[in-house]
């Protein structure tokens, strides 16, 4: 004996799961007769209305099968309120929800609903307030709070739930995480008495309303919107003064939500004078359109090399992206942040670098091929080039000195070249001369250490008929 919800997945086209069915009790009685002769007291309603923020706004739909076509891709529940007895009203004291159950009261037992009968995700209350000792069929009642479960004299089903008894009544479906789709079949005892339903989001303001107009005491009149913002509250009254219930309600789906790939990008070290870029995903996760506002550029040496973020609207599904370049111009540590905002949230993202200086060493410095007779040949003699910081050294040119030095091997390659953190690469040379006399040359390296460009000399002598030779000649 419990009520009968089902959660539907429009996406995947499931069958609907069933659950179990609830005993209600209903009354074969006119309202009515009780709104003129017994004293009620109307609590407050507890949240004011307030201006709509930008871009508050619903969209309502004549039938349920429109509504069912602009919420197939989400994730809808289904709750039907199914009752048992079609000769007694069940007048409850406490919210409908999953996790309470409704007490017994002093004439009708058992309780409205048993923990678990309906389906989680909302809770339906009423501001009616049946003052302590007034005559009705059910002893003295007491609220706030007091509502109705079924069917009456003038032919409500018994799967209508909601306030009744007085024009200033209201019925209060409160939803707990904020769903932009809701429908349900709306209530009055009056042929055609309007049915109003105000919608509010989760900082109390009234994004929407629309008034429904059931045709007669048995049929419904539907009442279906989905919203840009998140749903918090919907609230029913009639201008009867007899009932506003509801039934068949649906409800689900996610407001646009902002998500950010990362809430952090570490560039590393990075070559002053140098650049590296790197990317932001940002992307849409909810049913709705997400309306990304302006991202301000991060400080600098940081800044903006695309954005394809700001301003947009980003569909259901849909994202875009950020790259930011970083250049530094000192040997130091950076920071700075940058911020996505949309549609109230906002993302943070930590940008955090190093500038280095990129370093370039040659061993040894000289390359002292000696005396040798002329025609003869020295070496190989070889020269190693490491980068020895954490960055890539970018080796962009080589000065190889003339005969009677001969380049004789070695890894290196020929120029440009890059070397990565901690990598090394050699040179080997010969010295081949052909007559007597002193030989000197420079090996010229540019690259991008700030001391480039560097040389290594190379020096030979051929012969021993040089005068005064010492090896410094030119």
């Amino acid at each position: 004996m419990s009520a009968r919800h089902v959660t539907h997945d429009f996406r995947s086209g499931l069958a609907p799961m069933k659950k179990r069915m609830i005993v209600l009790a209903l009354a074969a009685i006119a309202p009515a007769a009780f709104a003129k002769d017994s004293k009620l007291h109307v609590a407050a309603d507890d949240r004011a209305a307030s201006v709509a923020p930008d871009g508050g706004s619903i969209t309502t739909y004549a039938d349920l099968a429109s509504f069912l076509a602009a919420t197939s891709t989400m994730t809808l529940t289904v709750e039907n309120f199914s009752a048992h007895d079609a000769f007694n009203v069940s007048p409850c004291y406490e919210p409908v929800n999953r996790d309470a159950g409704q007490p017994a009261t002093s004439f009708l037992a058992p309780t409205c609903f048993y923990p678990g009968d309906v389906a989680p995700g909302f809770a339906i209350r009423s501001d009616l307030d049946w003052t302590s000792g007034i005559t009705n069929p059910w002893g003295p009642l007491t609220g706030p709070g007091l509502f109705f479960i079924g069917a009456n004299a003038q032919g409500l089903p018994s799967s209508a739930v909601g306030a009744t008894y007085s024009a200033a009544t209201k019925t209060f479906l409160d939803f707990h995480d904020g769903p932009v789709a809701v429908s349900f079949d709306a209530y009055d005892v009056a042929a055609g008495s309007p049915v109003t339903v105000d919608v509010y989001d989760t900082s109390g303001a009234m994004i929407g309303t629309t008034t429904v107009f059931p045709a007669s005491p048995p049929s419904a009149a539907f009442a279906g919107f989905t919203s840009t913002a998140p749903i918090s509250r919907v609230v029913l009254h009639s201008a009867s003064g007899v009932s506003q219930m509801l039934g068949n309600l649906h409800f689900g789906g996610r407001a646009g939500t902002l998500t950010v790939d990362t809430d952090r990008i570490d560039y590393g070290a990075v070559a002053v004078g140098g650049a590296s870029s790197q990317s932001i995903g940002v992307s849409n996760e909810g049913d709705t359109d997400l309306l990304v506002g302006s991202i301000d550029a991060p400080a600098s040496p940081f800044s903006f090399a695309n954005d394809t973020c700001s301003g947009t609207t980003l569909a259901p599904g849909a994202s875009c992206t950020v790259s930011v370049d970083f250049e530094p111009v000192l040997e130091r540590n950076y920071a700075a942040a940058l911020a996505v905002s949309a549609n109230g949230a906002t993302r943070d993202i930590a940008l955090h670098a190093r500038g280095v200086l990129p370093t370039l060493t040659a061993a040894p410095a000289l390359l002292d091929f000696g005396n040798i007779a002329p025609g003869g040949t020295a070496g190989p003699l070889t020269l190693t080039l490491a980068n020895t910081t954490a960055v890539a050294v970018d080796i962009g040119s080589i000065a190889v000195p003339s005969a009677p030095f001969v380049a004789s091997g070695g890894t290196c390659g020929a120029a440009p070249f890059t070397l990565a953190p901690g990598q090394s690469c050699t040179f080997a040379y010969s010295f081949s001369p052909t007559a007597d006399g002193v030989f000197s040359g420079r090996l010229v390296v540019g690259s991008n250490d700030p001391s480039s460009p560097g040389e290594v000399l190379l020096r030979g002598r051929a012969g021993d008929d040089v005068i005064f030779a010492n090896g410094f000649e030119p």
